[in-house]
């Protein structure tokens, strides 16, 4: 059985939580009859403006588990299922009670295609572009992905803060580049970045700050009697990102990954393999590999001990690997471009992210 990490599912559920609530007051019109300017409009909009992290980190999270795994086409298959089911039973739910058009139909029987539910389509677009991500990014040193990271950022939010327009395809952060953007990020931190908890504060300290700001922009926009009172609850608005960051910032910090240790240290490491180990005939192709919590990945498992803690192994292949050169191999880690003695089958001149030991 698949071991779960608790902190994410912690936060897939405190996120479910945010959308019901965002949905309840916005889409229920709560905040709108509470009264323009009120204590109470300022406090609907204060849980909106905590709330307002919610599907940046759901795709935060789905990039971070997508960014380096294998494409599966059954899973993406049955999430397509479930919602067309959903669409067509709500569908007909509404032809009876309410009565529906044509358009109402071909919407309801390809609900990703005409954007009937816009997080489904948007989602099934990031799912099926992922592994060219993940390829993209493993191939990028860390001072590369974050220029590109930085200058996406530029493009699809503070640009868009400063004026207003949809020059680079995203507009309130419902569009596929943004999600793009944000399972790019987050795959930056499972590439560049470990996990850390004595990072939580810090986390918490820069979600509540920027959402507390959000808060502020509510509040001057009421007083200045400008238009766009919630703009910065838009999902791609600087102030949203940074709640969004913050809070995935308590699982990671900067640094190097953990786990360049022997596996009999209780950390993952790479050591010379014996025969018994079932290894495909050859690595071709992956770009990269890890395992975590003892949880390995579907390569990471052959260069990870069972059962290690905390074990975080990234590497960068180029070209074709066999079996038969891994199980040459000894414990080995290459970075920057090092070719490790012992270790050049896996990790040619020129890798990125190795180091060598």
């Amino acid at each position: 059985m698949k071991k779960r990490q608790l902190n994410f599912e912690l936060l897939r559920i405190l996120c479910m939580y945010m959308i019901v609530v965002g949905h309840c007051l916005f889409h229920g019109r709560v905040t709108a009859k509470l009264g323009y300017g009120t204590v109470n409009y300022f406090l609907s909009y204060l849980i909106q403006s905590f709330s307002v992290v919610h599907v940046n980190c759901f795709v935060m999270l789905a990039g971070y588990f997508s960014i380096d795994r294998e494409f599966q086409a059954q899973r993406l298959f049955r999430f397509w299922r479930q919602v067309v089911f959903y669409s067509v039973l709500i569908g007909l739910i509404c032809s009876v009670c309410i009565g529906v058009t044509g358009t109402d139909v071909i919407k309801a029987i390809f609900p990703v295609s005409s954007n009937h539910y816009w997080f489904a389509s948007v989602y099934m677009g990031l799912s099926l572009l992922m592994p060219f991500a993940g390829m993209l990014a493993v191939q990028l040193t860390k001072k590369q992905y974050q220029y590109l990271l930085a200058l996406l950022a530029l493009f699809f939010s503070v640009n868009h803060m400063i004026f207003r327009v949809n020059t680079y395809g995203t507009y309130v952060g419902r569009e596929l580049p943004w999600f793009l953007f944000l399972a790019l990020l987050a795959g930056y931190l499972k590439l560049h970045t470990r996990p850390d908890r004595k990072y939580f504060r810090y986390g918490l300290l820069g979600y509540a700050a920027a959402s507390l700001a959000v808060l502020a922009s509510v509040y001057l926009s009421v007083r200045l009697h400008q238009e766009d009172i919630g703009y910065f609850l838009n999902y791609n608005s600087p102030l949203a990102l940074a709640a969004a960051g913050s809070l995935c910032k308590k699982h990671a910090v900067a640094g190097e990954p953990p786990g360049w240790m022997d596996p009999e240290g209780g950390r993952c490491g790479f050591r010379r393999l014996s025969d018994s180990r079932q290894l495909p005939d050859s690595l071709s192709g992956m770009g990269c590999f890890s395992c975590q919590q003892g949880s390995p990945d579907t390569l990471g498992g052959h260069l990870c001990g069972a059962g290690s803690r905390g074990c975080v192994c990234n590497m960068h292949l180029s070209g074709t690997v066999t079996a038969a050169d891994i199980s040459k191999s000894r414990k080995m880690v290459c970075e920057n471009g090092v070719v490790c003695k012992g270790a050049e089958v896996l990790c040619p001149a020129g890798s990125a992210n190795c180091r060598g030991r």
